[in-house]
């Protein structure tokens, strides 16, 4: 399994359009089950909550109009964040720096997707389908380079950022739904 983080679909100099992409070890990828440990960093560290889908077949080079058929289930997750680049750039190993909750089956959700997040008073919303996240023109451009399977999950930008301080709980919903629900040690 292997998180995808996403950003943008650019133009390379070869004239084809690529997906701007991060990729996270599955080592990195915790759940919300267990504490998250914030570490030691020489910045301070936030979290964003992003929008996610996971991956629920195999597959490679999927046409845009074939896209759906692989998305499984939507949820939340936190990515951890760092302004100090050669630590940012050492989140992608980092255990945890992508915690997953609770996935919700695509067939059970409503066209226009509800996303919540809190973390103690501060509070931030979103709505989405998989087409306004662009998913099938994601999986087109990332699915030409690698196969894509099952359990692989597919990263959006965020929808709510926060400043970690310890003892403080993070939860995020899916169309209602509790999707994260996270103790920031």
């Amino acid at each position: 399994m292997k998180a995808i983080e996403v950003s943008d679909i650019y133009r390379g100099s070869c004239g084809e359009d690529f997906a701007r992409c991060r990729f996270y070890a599955d080592s990195a990828i915790g759940r919300d089950c267990m504490p998250l440990f914030i570490p030691d960093a020489p910045a301070p560290l936030g979290i964003d909550v992003c929008p996610a889908v996971m991956i629920s077949r195999l597959g490679h080079t999927v046409q845009p109009k074939f896209a759906l058929k692989y998305a499984g289930a939507v949820g939340a997750v936190a990515v951890l964040r760092c302004p100090d680049p050669d630590f940012a750039s050492m989140l992608t190993i980092i255990d945890s720096a992508v915690t997953a909750g609770t996935w919700i089956p695509v067939e059970s959700l409503p066209a226009q997707i509800d996303f919540t997040a809190s973390c103690d008073e501060t509070a931030a919303s979103a709505q989405h389908s998989l087409e306004s996240l662009r998913f099938p023109s994601f999986l087109e451009k990332i699915s030409r380079r690698t196969t894509i399977k099952t359990g692989d999950i597919i990263i959006f930008p965020p929808f709510a950022s926060f400043s970690p301080g310890k003892n403080r709980r993070l939860t995020a919903s899916v169309a209602g739904q509790p999707s994260l629900n996270i103790k920031i040690k």
